[in-house]
């Protein structure tokens, strides 16, 4: 396997465990368990965060509930998918698809905390079957949605407190009204000192010990190949030093074989002749040149 193909496998696989890790922590579900898309936490670094969503404009409020710019008032989804942390908010878990309105019953009550759930009972703020009421009131801003981040962003000091009271489950002759306080974390940047290290945090150690662990393996991989790829070069040039050993042969040992332009003289053989010996004797001095360094090959 070369170097860059190990290279890139081994960054898919740190980019995919770095993101499914990312997402698992922001992942936001609705109270049936199904995934909740286009919806996103209202602080990304809690461990358990109520959700509201983006593509509506929503913005989150102390009170766990998402609100657009209209006033329209909706319980969103969490990050917990069984919804038993109280974290995530305790209205309208009957409609367990999607996000549901609340309807707001103040005409009657001449209060603002006052609730019933979208398609609830008939007549539920008049009746009171089905209604409950919302705290803290006033309600304030804890986070808005950042374009540039893909995540809301939480306000400096916000934290979010949610007190609700059940629907009053009331008959001809009884009505029961049970009160349950749920507070969820606060989402402030410094929420999670007292307990330690964010799931964010936790989850971006774990992502650069795992890169960081993945990095030096492929560093000692080239390591290695280097060494093995300078092993094989110095053996190959050893080979090639025993299989084909310089020649020691000069020129001068090719010259002596053939007669030298002087041997001619006083031998009673024309100039023209003696020429024509002494090109002979050169074209095959070349010609064994020629032959010696192709067989020396």
């Amino acid at each position: 396997m070369s170097p860059a193909l190990l290279w890139g496998i081994l960054v898919y696989q740190w980019v995919t465990i770095h993101f499914s890790l990312v997402d698992a922590s922001s992942q936001c579900y609705f109270p049936n368990g199904a995934e909740a898309e286009g919806w996103s936490a209202c602080n990304p670094d809690a461990d358990v965060s109520f959700c509201c969503s983006f593509q509506y404009d929503y913005t989150c409020y102390n009170n766990l509930l998402c609100q657009d710019g209209k006033g329209r008032v909706v319980r969103g989804a969490c990050t917990d998918q069984s919804w038993t942390d109280p974290a995530c908010p305790q209205y309208c878990q009957n409609y367990k698809l999607g996000g549901t309105d609340l309807i707001p019953c103040n005409n009657v009550t001449k209060d603002h905390i006052s609730y019933c759930c979208d398609h609830a009972i008939d007549n539920c703020c008049d009746t009171g079957d089905g209604r409950f009421d919302v705290l803290p009131y006033p309600t304030s801003l804890i986070a808005t949605w950042n374009p540039a981040a893909s995540e809301y962003e939480v306000l400096p000091g916000a934290s979010a407190t949610a007190s609700s009271t059940s629907p009053s489950l009331s008959s001809s002759s009884v009505s029961t009204t049970t009160t349950s306080s749920s507070t969820a974390s606060t989402v402030s940047n410094s929420s999670n000192n007292d307990s330690g290290l964010s799931k964010g945090a936790q989850i971006g150690i774990g992502v650069g010990v795992a890169g960081g662990v993945l990095l030096a393996a492929l560093l000692a991989y080239l390591l290695w190949r280097v060494h093995k790829m300078h092993e094989a070069v110095k053996q190959q040039h050893d080979l090639n030093s025993r299989t084909y050993p310089p020649s020691t042969m000069t020129d001068t040992d090719f010259s002596q074989s053939y007669p030298q332009p002087w041997q001619y003289k006083n031998t009673g053989i024309s100039q023209a002749t003696q020429a024509q010996l002494v090109a002979e004797s050169e074209l095959s001095t070349e010609t064994r040149r020629y032959e010696l360094h192709t067989t020396s090959r």
